[in-house]
């Protein structure tokens, strides 16, 4: 039993890391949109686990956030207004439409 629980704490430490390297992942003014995307997916499928399909509403949240974070403010504005207005009628966004978006 205490070594399942161990095994569960290693995992949870590994998941918060990752997260807050998630978090503090940033974009310098020079770099091209996909680098910083590119590693935010990459930290994403380490933190939830594409296999796992009861994870995909956060997977999908947490991918979002990033496409938007990584956009200038004069992009991302519009975009989210865009995206709110979908939502208010119903209307299905994909991750790749958004992505499509930016």
């Amino acid at each position: 039993m205490a070594t399942y629980l161990l095994t569960i704490e290693k995992n949870r430490d590994k998941t918060a890391y990752r997260r807050k390297e998630l978090y503090e992942l940033t974009r310098k003014p020079e770099m091209d949109l996909r680098a910083p995307l590119a590693m935010a997916r990459k930290l994403i499928d380490k933190i939830y686990d594409p296999e796992r399909p009861e994870l995909a509403t956060q997977r999908s949240a947490s991918w979002r956030m990033a496409i938007v974070s990584f956009l200038p403010d004069d992009l991302a504005i519009p975009i989210l207004g865009k995206l709110k207005s979908m939502m208010d009628d119903c209307k299905p966004v994909s991750d790749d439409l958004l992505e499509r978006m930016a």
